[in-house]
């Protein structure tokens, strides 16, 4: 039996946090998969929750039961059982925290549960999202390897995206209120092919255009009255997040950036070496970028700088291959970098074909 037993993970961007936001102190709760009561506990003890638990494995659930009012020792996957065991209309919560991945019939499951709920009840759900960019790096590099954890966790059999778990929700009848999600760039994850730098940039474009790219769990809130407010699917790209990558000596660090104005301090510290050569790597995209500024933070001396494998368009440059901007420093001095960035449009791109090998270099 897989041990899942997780630390309760509530100070940062999580499943475990925003599933605990959207329910109300004191409510009647039934947690699906509990295993050992990690989000049982902050239930009973933190939200006054009256408190039931359903696992399949009963040595992790007599570990939650000190936290339980009712426990449940039952494979969901056994429907008639589930539904046997556990009263009709009484749950204002029913919680299933990346369960229903696991589960050979999870329409079946819900379809149970739904009746398991007060009318005023509502399920939320949180599920692995099939189309985080993980799934499609993995692909491209014709990799699909299971894990005994995560993402690639070998006991998913079941994969939804946004759109084909609200179709099923659907289906059956079940009114989503709320769509959230997780937010995770996929380097966050301990797999392979895990990091954007391992491809092309025509292919990081893709990635980074695909809807829901970096949503690495689905969460939505579930009426099944038909009276309730319904919120739409949430559907984003991944379009607007980019990175700078700092190459010195013999040292590399990547700095995030989700603004098309970037401003950013450089100095050498424990994670970033650089003696007399800088090379600054400005996005992962295909873009474009302009008013580049360098100078010292000690001084307003400009800095001299570069362009190596870029294409100059109306004072725009933009990136189609490895574009960098060399700098040429003096050790340890450190420096201010600003830009903006520039999205690529369909006349810009023909413009850079045409242009061929003709880039600006140093």
């Amino acid at each position: 039996m897989k041990n899942y037993s997780l630390e309760l993970l509530i100070d940062v961007e999580s499943a475990h946090k925003k599933t605990l936001e959207k329910i109300k102190n004191g409510s009647v709760v039934l947690e699906i998969g509990c295993n050992q009561g990690h989000m049982s506990s902050y239930l009973k003890e933190k939200m006054n929750c009256t408190v039931s638990g359903v696992d399949i494995d009963s040595s992790a659930l007599e570990a939650a039961s000190s936290y339980l009012d009712t426990a449940y020792n039952i494979d969901c996957n056994d429907v008639i059982k589930l539904d046997s065991l556990i009263p009709d209309n009484y749950y204002d919560y029913i919680l299933a925290t990346d369960v229903l991945e696991h589960l050979q019939y999870p329409d079946q499951v819900l379809k149970i549960l739904t009746k398991k709920l007060k009318i005023s009840g509502k399920f939320v759900i949180s599920v692995p999202n099939a189309s985080h960019n993980l799934m499609l790096m993995s692909l491209l590099k014709n990799d699909f390897t299971y894990q005994d954890v995560g993402f690639f966790d070998n006991t998913h059999i079941k994969w939804f995206t946004s759109d084909t778990f609200a179709k099923m929700l659907n289906e059956l009848g079940l009114i989503i209120e709320l769509h959230d999600f997780v937010y995770m760039t996929p380097e966050y994850e301990p797999v392979q092919n895990n990091r954007y730098e391992e491809f092309g940039l025509l292919e990081r474009e893709v990635l980074l255009k695909h809807k829901n790219g970096h949503f690495f769990q689905n969460i939505f809130v579930v009426s099944k009255d038909e009276n309730s407010n319904r919120a739409p699917v949430q559907n984003i790209d991944a379009y607007w997040f980019d990175c700078i990558q700092l190459n010195g000596e013999d040292s590399k660090k990547k700095v995030d950036v989700f603004d098309a104005c970037v401003n950013i301090n450089i100095s050498e510290d424990h994670e970033l070496n650089f003696d007399d050569v800088l090379d600054i790597v400005p996005t992962m995209r295909l873009r474009g970028i302009k008013n580049i500024n360098l100078n010292y933070l000690d001084s307003d001396e400009d800095v001299k700088w570069n362009i190596i494998n870029g294409f100059e368009i109306d004072q725009v440059i933009y990136s189609f291959s490895d574009m960098k901007i060399r700098v040429n420093i003096e050790s340890k001095r450190a420096l201010n970098l600003s830009f903006e960035y520039v999205d690529v449009n369909e006349d810009v791109l023909k413009s850079i074909f045409k242009l061929g090998s003709q880039c600006r270099s140093s």
